[in-house]
């Protein structure tokens, strides 16, 4: 267990950098929300790569992303996509095909990495590197909170990444091939993986003056190469800062249905 901070820095910094070098190659894009995760990765990257956020207008992630942008030196490099609700509708049948289900977080997700990815298409880029698995391995989400209190952290995450390897990444990267896009995933890197679970729980989550801070490790080895205010920015999961739970449920209404599940499910016999 890797409980020394400075020493969990100098490996996790030095593993991410290998592996997201690895994952660079002519035409790569880079799925940008403006948070720790993708902002550590451009600056890892390199000036030229763009950068590919999705939202409806006026969504937590887009305004995150073109703030991150400008902080970060790449208003030239970000390419912002405002999306609609028509839109939504009309690639719902291909995440569905894609994610083989109809799952309303698995579609959530699904949608703006799909759009993302077209839009890199388009571009001609041929891959994109995302930060899926952060969240997993250094205890980004909300539930992590209470699992480190009752004391099972490590084993909770351990869980979560093995969850992601075997089934999620398979879900996302299918989503990115849809549109001719390998997905590369930097935080998912053999190395990485096997440094962040080796970190002990307190340098995941710390609690300072009453208040937790979450994927705290990720965010010290971030604060020294990116600026301080995004290295400690908290950010919304994606289906939620693109806008697109809120619309789909919307949508879903519209439609006649009670909720997303079943409007979802309504579309499964034709789609699947």
């Amino acid at each position: 267990m890797i409980s020394d901070e400075r020493t969990a820095i100098k490996l996790l910094g030095g593993a991410l950098q290998k592996a997201v070098a690895e994952g660079l190659a002519p035409k790569t894009g880079l799925a940008f929300s403006g948070g720790v995760d993708s902002s550590l990765i451009s600056a890892l990257a390199r000036s030229d790569i763009t950068l590919y956020s999705v939202g409806f207008e006026g969504s937590h992630d887009l305004q995150h992303a073109q703030y991150a942008a400008e902080v970060l030196g790449l208003n030239g490099n970000l390419h912002a996509k405002i999306i609609t609700q028509k839109e939504i509708e009309e690639h719902i049948p291909d995440v569905i095909r894609s994610v083989k289900g109809t799952d309303p977080m698995a579609v959530e997700i699904g949608l703006p990495l799909f759009i993302a990815a077209r839009e890199a298409h388009k571009d001609g880029m041929k891959a994109m590197l995302s930060g899926q698995g952060a969240d997993e391995l250094f205890a980004g989400y909300q539930r992590y909170i209470r699992i480190s209190e009752k004391g099972y952290l490590a084993d909770e995450t351990k869980k979560d990444v093995k969850n992601l390897v075997e089934v999620g990444i398979d879900r996302d990267r299918a989503v990115a091939s849809a549109n001719s896009i390998e997905l590369r995933t930097p935080y998912l890197d053999r190395n990485v993986i096997e440094i962040g679970l080796q970190i002990a729980p307190e340098l995941k989550i710390r609690k300072k003056d009453g208040s937790y801070m979450r994927k705290y490790i990720l965010r010290r080895v971030a604060e020294n190469i990116i600026p301080h205010e995004l290295a400690w920015m908290e950010k919304k999961a994606i289906q939620y800062g693109t806008g697109v739970h809120r619309e789909l449920g919307r949508l879903a209404k519209s439609c006649g249905f009670r909720s997303t599940g079943c409007y979802l499910a309504s579309l499964a016999q034709e789609v699947i």
